[in-house]
């Protein structure tokens, strides 16, 4: 809670750490600080769950997500932007289905439906999402620039969409479930 931002947002560039992660421009930190948000007011539900007031935070940062764009790639090699479409899905639906900071169950749903709407746009032609496309830059991820893990995260967070009562193309499912066992080793890692 010490560290949010007067916008209602957590995170900022640290340039203490210039070499930590590759960000080839100032919309990928955007990306991060709208992820960063999202996680922490999922954290802060889960806080509230077991009696910690932190109500005036929580409205703060979902009132930061809820005025938020959904994020783009910043560049062509870059695709953080699929951290940000998760977690802002899934923090979105879950205040959806809890009733939380104010908003309508339909103001939800329908600024949730553009972040899939985007999640959509990043997938890739074989059914995955990536966060690298170092040989294409293509406008639509194409190829096989799909992750194991930024899969997973899409995926868990469109069934909670779903669970919210947004409307999810059952294609997504079908074809990240696909990717996700293709990925999967012989001996059931990733």
């Amino acid at each position: 809670i010490d560290t949010q931002n007067k916008s209602g947002s957590w995170g900022s560039p640290d340039k203490s750490r210039p070499r930590q992660i590759f960000v080839g421009s100032v919309a990928a930190h955007k990306v991060f600080e709208s992820a960063t948000t999202a996680l922490c007011c999922m954290a802060l539900m889960e806080a509230k769950d077991i009696g910690v007031d932190v109500d005036a935070p929580l409205k703060r940062g979902v009132d930061f997500l809820m005025r938020m764009e959904p994020t783009r790639r910043s560049r062509g090699d870059e695709l953080y932007c699929v951290w940000s479409l998760a977690y802002v899905t899934q923090c979105l639906s879950r205040c959806a289905l809890r009733g939380e900071c104010g908003y309508t169950k339909e103001q939800y749903v329908r600024n949730i439906r553009r972040w899939i709407d985007y999640i959509e746009r990043y997938q890739s032609d074989v059914g995955g999402w990536g966060y690298y496309d170092f040989d294409v830059g293509a406008q639509r991820p194409c190829g096989d620039h799909s992750a194991s893990f930024t899969t997973a995260t899409i995926l868990l967070a469109l069934r909670e969409a779903k669970q919210a009562g947004v409307p999810v193309d059952a294609r997504l499912f079908k074809q990240g479930v696909s990717v996700i066992r293709r990925l999967r080793t012989p001996d059931k890692t990733y």
